[in-house]
C-alpha cells in the first residue's frame, strides 16, 4: 500500500479508496482458501480497523464495519492460533529444545479445526458486507482532524507502556500491543501528517515485533498448560516459556522506553 497524499489531492476521497483497496485485498486469499493464507487476511482487517479508527466516533456505517472485520477477524482465530503453535514447536525443535519424537508428539496434541473452510467462508461473507458499511463512512476532510486522532492513538500507547511497566501482565503487554499496530497502521497511511512518524516507524516495528514473539510464547505456554502432555515434557515447556516471556517482557519495555518514557 502506498501513503496518502496530505498535501495535493483531497483526503476524504483517498482514505475511501484506501480502505476499499484493503478491503479488497483482505478478501481475495479467501477466496483461493487454504491455511497459509489466513494470517494475510487478519493482517489487512487489522490494518482496516486501525483506519476505521480514524473516522468519528458516532459514525454508524464506521461503526457496522467494525463489527463485519471483528466477526471475520473472529472466525479465523482458531486458524491462526493453531499455525503459531505449530511455528513454534517448530521453532524448538529448529533450537534442539525437542528431540523428533516429542517434536511428533506435541504436533499430533495440538486442537484440530473443525470447519476450517465453514470459518473461511463465514469471513468471507462478514468482509463482503462489510464492504456496504464501508461505502458509507463519512471519512474526515481535514488533515488537523486526522492528525488529532494519531496524536491520541499514540497517547493511548504511551499509557499502555506506563500500565505494562507498572504490571507487565500478558494480557496487559498484549493490550499494548494491540494499540502500537493501530498507531503503526496510522502512520502507514498519514505518516507525513506527524514530523515523529518517519522516525518512530522502525523502533515501533521492532517493539511491535518483540511484543508480538511474547504473545506467541503466551499462547505456547496457555496450551501446554491445559494440554495432556508427559509430565516431564510439559515441564519442561512450561520453563522454557517461563524464561522467554520474562525475556521478551524485559526487551519491550526497554524498547518502548525509548519511545514513551
Amino acid at each position: 500500500m502506498r501513503a496518502i497524499d496530505v498535501v495535493d489531492r483531497p483526503l476524504r476521497r483517498q482514505l475511501r479508496a484506501a480502505a476499499a483497496a484493503e478491503l479488497e485485498r483482505a478478501r481475495q486469499p479467501l477466496r483461493r482458501g487454504g491455511q497459509r493464507n489466513v494470517h494475510t487476511v487478519r493482517k489487512h482487517i487489522k490494518r482496516l480497523r486501525a483506519w476505521r479508527r480514524l473516522a468519528a466516533a458516532d459514525d454508524a456505517a464506521a461503526r457496522r464495519l467494525e463489527r463485519r472485520l471483528r466477526r471475520a477477524a473472529h472466525r479465523l482465530a482458531a486458524q491462526r492460533d493453531r499455525t503459531v503453535l505449530a511455528a513454534m514447536l517448530q521453532r524448538l525443535r529448529r533450537g534442539r529444545h525437542l528431540n523428533a519424537a516429542e517434536h511428533a508428539r506435541l504436533l499430533a496434541a495440538l486442537p484440530a479445526i473443525d470447519d476450517a473452510a465453514g470459518a473461511q467462508a463465514e469471513a468471507r461473507r462478514a468482509l463482503k458486507r462489510g464492504r456496504a458499511a464501508l461505502a458509507n463512512v463519512h471519512w474526515p476532510r481535514q488533515a488537523t482532524t486526522l492528525r488529532r486522532r494519531i496524536v491520541a492513538c499514540r497517547s493511548t500507547c504511551r499509557r499502555d507502556f506506563a500500565a505494562a511497566a507498572a504490571t507487565p501482565r500478558a494480557a496487559v503487554l498484549h493490550r499494548w500491543r494491540r494499540h502500537l499496530k493501530r498507531l503503526g497502521y496510522q502512520y502507514e497511511l498519514l505518516g507525513a501528517l506527524l514530523p515523529q512518524a518517519s522516525a518512530e516507524a522502525a523502533p515501533l516495528a521492532a517493539l511491535e515485533a518483540t511484543l508480538g514473539l511474547h504473545h506467541d510464547w503466551w499462547l505456547l505456554q496457555r496450551w501446554a498448560e491445559t494440554t495432556a502432555l508427559p509430565p516431564r515434557l510439559k515441564r519442561r515447556l512450561l520453563t522454557l516459556a517461563a524464561q522467554r516471556l520474562d525475556r521478551l517482557a524485559a526487551l519491550a519495555l526497554r524498547r518502548g522506553a525509548t519511545l514513551f518514557a
